[in-house]
């Protein structure tokens, strides 16, 4: 019978466990051993142009006793690769990786079971950048299948950008339940993934797979395709075996036994046509059909218009496609909008939605804002947002900022009547106090951002030495937030008016690093300094001056804040009409004390005039 087989063992792959289930009836009589297969051919691309990679990668695993290629090769010398890449409408879009293991059939030293096969598979796939990918399709026939669904099940819930780009997997004759003559092999062969094929029932490494497949989150599609022809006189995987995990009901392969269910001849071969079939009903969309909605906002003629009749709304951005969207962000000219995501961006998961974050800082004065939503399906739409009533988002921004007042105000009078030290009342002290007014009145805002917030209203209420601290604290609590460009803006005012320069816990931004406050002359020093946006938050606000003024004094009384102090008292007072010490002239005062080369460079000003 050896004889009868000749050289189309090396091919047969699964021909003699077929011939082992008819043990009694003499096979191993044979005076000839069959010739031992060994798989000499490294996982490698097929089809790839490095210089211009597909959108889509299809990696074939070949099962027990294959090879990387052989597997997937007719006699007549066609390949199952060829044949996809044939497709007119599928073949364009795909490059396609061969993976392969050592799986001897005798002697079976160093040959892979079914766990390190998968293990083999997820190494391969970082070292040949197949993951690099937008989207991942999966072929496996016979044991193959396994290592895809066992290297699946244990990472897929573990990386959501897996979960992202694998739609699909293809299974080809898999004994999804085991097989049972994979129960008698393993009596006479030495291959270890013998041990992870046998039946279900008795089985507790596929029962552990059947385990941890159900408990996949987000599974892909699974397709599967059966055999209908006996190997040898033998069923290999009936029906029931090749179909367990199937999200679908399973395809017969008319015509084709164990073997040859993945050696087509031709393009309209059923298993080609499962593919392909496959692949333009769940991978094909995924590369066109990311699709935008914005169900908050309304289509006029200039754009898409949004009410912001609040100091903080959201709106919904919808991907009502089956591919991730990314999108960002551009061409915002005013900083008193801040909106979250910002230019960085973000990606919209398919058929899924986010919340746009509009908030209008305490600055803001327009009643119109605009920028543009951008996205990588080359989508640019205008926004428009609409401010009706701009005096009462004001109101609502300057209540805020009333509150955290007020409870820096009862900090401060409680640390001195218990008698705290200068050490316990920091700049620290006063930012978490300000932060958790924010904290309080916005709960939707991330962590970073309402730092952002805490140190714009700091800085908009003249204490910009406690701003300076929050937007060390954004920097902390969030990268992205801390690196805005609305967060550049912030820093750089801080920089000038209080002369510090570490806001960041890392090497600053360059866009940060361009403004060098000691190259400019002493009075457009003086000048950068006295810019604050403190004078505008006092006026035609009777109840912020009381708070205010009161802040200042009980901040004197602490010598690490009488600085601080100070100057807030400077920057009310120009809005209650004293004709007192200006925040200029207190600023001024304050540089020529820190530097003397100014307090020089002035005195000698004052004598030429």
């Amino acid at each position: 019978m050896w004889r009868e087989c000749g050289k189309r063992w090396l091919a047969c792959e699964l021909v003699v466990l077929a011939l082992l289930a008819s043990l009694t009836v003499g096979i191993w009589g044979c005076k000839k051993q069959p010739p031992m297969a060994t798989n000499t051919e490294d996982p490698q691309w097929i089809f790839r142009d490095a210089t211009k990679p597909a959108k889509i990668a299809v990696v074939f695993v070949h099962g027990i006793f294959g090879s990387t290629k052989g597997t997937w090769t007719n006699d007549n010398g066609t390949t199952f690769f060829q044949l996809l890449k044939a497709d007119p409408e599928v073949g364009p879009k795909v490059d396609v990786f061969a993976f392969g293991f050592e799986s001897k059939m005798f002697n079976g030293g160093g040959s892979l079971d079914v766990r390190e096969g998968a293990n083999k598979l997820k190494l391969y796939l970082y070292s040949e950048h197949v993951l690099d990918y937008p989207v991942v399709v999966f072929v496996g026939h016979s044991m193959g299948g396994l290592v895809v669904l066992r290297y699946l099940a244990s990472n897929i819930d573990r990386d959501s950008s897996l979960s992202g780009k694998v739609p699909l997997v293809v299974l080809y004759a898999s004994p999804q339940e085991g097989a049972q003559i994979a129960s008698i092999a393993k009596l006479a062969l030495e291959n270890p993934a013998l041990a992870h094929m046998t039946p279900v029932n008795d089985n507790l490494w596929l029962q552990q797979l059947t385990d941890d497949w159900t408990s996949v989150k987000k599974k892909p599609q699974i397709v599967c395709g059966y055999e209908k022809a006996q190997t040898s006189g033998v069923l290999v995987v009936p029906w029931n075996s090749s179909t367990r995990f199937c999200t679908e009901p399973g395809q017969a392969i008319d015509g084709a036994n164990h073997i040859d269910i993945v050696k087509p001849d031709r393009p309209t071969h059923p298993s080609v046509v499962l593919l392909t079939t496959a692949m333009r009903r769940f991978v094909l969309p995924k590369l066109c059909c990311a699709r935008l909605e914005m169900p908050d906002f309304t289509r006029h003629d200039d754009g898409w218009h949004f009410l912001m009749d609040s100091n903080m709304k959201t709106a919904r951005i919808m991907n009502l496609g089956s591919a991730d969207l990314k999108y960002w962000i551009a061409d915002k000219k005013d900083a008193a909008l801040y909106i979250l995501p910002d230019e960085s961006g973000a990606t919209l998961a398919g058929e899924s939605s986010q919340n746009l974050k509009l908030l209008l800082m305490l600055n803001a004065k327009a009643s119109r804002y605009t920028f543009h939503l951008k996205t990588n399906t080359d989508e640019d739409e205008t926004i428009v947002v609409d401010v009706p009533d701009i005096d009462r988002i004001r109101q609502q921004t300057s209540a805020l900022a009333q509150d955290m007042l007020s409870n820096i105000n009862s900090y401060l009078a409680s640390s001195d009547q218990n008698g705290a030290s200068a050490n316990e009342v920091s700049t620290d002290k006063l930012a978490s106090v300000a932060y958790k007014t924010i904290d309080e009145n916005l709960p939707d805002l991330p962590g970073g951002e309402k730092w952002v917030v805490t140190a714009d209203l700091l800085s908009a209420a003249s204490l910009d030495t406690v701003a300076a601290q929050a937007l060390r604290k954004a920097d902390i609590s969030s990268d992205k937030a801390a690196r805005s460009p609305y967060v550049l803006n912030l820093a750089t005012h801080l920089q000038r008016v209080t002369r510090e320069t570490q806001f960041f816990k890392g090497a600053p931004p360059q866009e940060f690093n361009n403004y060098k406050l000691n190259q400019l002359s002493p009075n457009k020093a003086f000048e950068e300094q006295s810019d604050t946006s403190g004078q505008e938050m006092f006026k035609g606000d009777a109840n912020t001056r009381r708070l205010s003024i009161e802040l200042a004094e009980n901040m004197k009384k602490f010598p690490n804040l009488a600085e601080s102090g100070d100057r807030l008292e400077a920057s009310v007072k120009p809005a209650t009409g004293d004709r007192g010490l200006s925040v200029g002239d207190f600023t001024k005062e304050v540089a020529i004390g820190k530097n003397p080369a100014l307090r020089q460079e002035i005195k000698i000003q004052q004598m030429k005039n």
